[in-house]
């Protein structure tokens, strides 16, 4: 069916950057959309179109883009003006989505809620931690970070005893962080669970084991390995999200607690309540050192936040991962731009959802100051495209 005109659509547009869609009802957008829709939804509430959109909807030589849209509860596909400013949602960023960040930057003029620059420096483990360790303080909470390279001896850096976080330099690159033990034997093992009957894999030497992390993982960075606090063997990290407002003034806009399975070394972790709510159980393993650990967690996420929106040209908002150690320490874990949506959504209260979107919304407004005066914009939609529910 030919193309049919739509009303025209007064500028800015919102766009959302995410991963390609699954196109399945109710999980357009992978695990970001019920998220996603409620940020479409909001920014329709308060008058500004918005559609959703992956790096390969983007037609250059058109200068349009085949974007997603929410109509009567539906989603359906349309053709949309390019975005002035741009949301990403982008849990792994690859090279073809920062290429096409920059176009629209560099190309269109569209504004980014985050720089391209920060998205590439999440996607980096490495370059995230040596920019986090050039502040005097953020430094001080992180375990020195070694990445393993080819020249490198393994038995030289497990000459000390002590055991280490394995992780991926690059996000994607496997999911669970792992440890790396010696025993007396002079055996090297991965750990994942200190319990579990697979939870070991052994390695009789320093070759063999160098394999299987280089085609398992790629490049890889170690650290040394703090024990958690936990509770009922389940340790614990806690999340805080960082945005800019109205004002453009970095705000904590919500800190969740996230736990990993019981007798878990490291890996990955599950959003069970907002902080408040998980005050009273780190009260009792904390004692009188709660305050000052969750001062702490604050002072650590508003200074990784302003570091990286200097060092990236540009952030507007970021979630910050804490490792609290069994003695009462704060550990920098990790840096994600889409961590606080993933984070959120899986709450049982909306609150923390909505005081996200609306602080990001404030802030997208603040960002129309910058942009030339808006204007009308023709757009066209195929008629009878796909329509999804959810």
């Amino acid at each position: 069916m030919s193309p049919q005109r739509l009303p025209r659509l007064t500028l800015p547009v919102l766009g959302i950057l995410t991963e390609p869609h699954h196109e399945r009802d109710g999980d357009a957008f992978g695990p970001l959309t019920t998220f996603i829709r409620d940020v479409v939804e909001a920014a329709r509430m308060v008058g500004r179109p918005a559609y959703v959109f992956s790096s390969r909807d983007v037609l250059r030589q058109r200068t349009m883009v085949w974007g997603w849209s929410r109509t009567n509860g539906r989603w359906s596909r349309d053709f949309f003006p390019v975005p002035r400013i741009v949301y990403s949602q982008l849990t792994r960023p690859t090279r073809q989505d920062l290429e096409i960040l920059r176009w629209l930057r560099e190309h269109e003029g569209s504004l980014c809620v985050n720089h391209p620059d920060l998205d590439a420096i999440v996607l980096d483990l490495w370059r995230l931690l040596h920019i986090a360790m050039s502040h005097p303080t953020v430094s001080r909470d992180i375990p020195e970070p070694v990445l393993l390279k080819a020249n490198q001896s393994l038995e030289q850096l497990l000459s000390d005893g002590r055991t280490y976080v394995v992780r991926p330099r690059f996000r994607g690159h496997g999911q669970p962080a792992i440890c790396l033990m010696e025993s007396p034997q002079g055996e090297l093992s991965l750990v994942t669970h200190r319990d579990a009957p697979d939870g070991t894999q052994v390695f009789h030497s320093s070759v063999a084991l160098r394999a299987h992390l280089e085609q398992r993982y790629g490049e890889v960075i170690l650290q040394p390995f703090e024990e958690p606090l936990r509770y009922h063997r389940h340790p614990i990290l806690v999340r805080s999200i960082w945005q800019r407002n109205g004002l453009r003034q970095w705000q904590e806009s919500a800190a969740v607690a996230r736990i990993g399975s019981a007798g878990a070394m490291a890996g990955q972790f599950t959003t069970v309540s907002e902080l408040d709510r998980f005050q009273p159980i780190l009260q009792e393993l904390l004692g009188r050192r709660l305050h000052s650990t969750l001062y702490q967690v604050k002072t650590l996420g508003g200074a990784i936040a302003r570091l990286l929106h200097e060092r990236s040209h540009g952030a507007g908002e970021l979630a910050v991962d804490c490792w609290l150690t069994a003695t009462g320490g704060v550990r920098l874990y990790d840096v994600t731009t889409a961590g606080g949506g993933l984070a959120v959504r899986q709450l049982r209260q909306p609150t923390a959802k909505q005081r996200m979107i609306e602080t990001m919304l404030a802030y997208v407004r603040s960002l129309e100051d910058v942009l030339p005066a808006a204007t009308a914009l023709e757009v066209q939609s195929v008629g009878g495209s796909q329509v999804l529910q959810g």
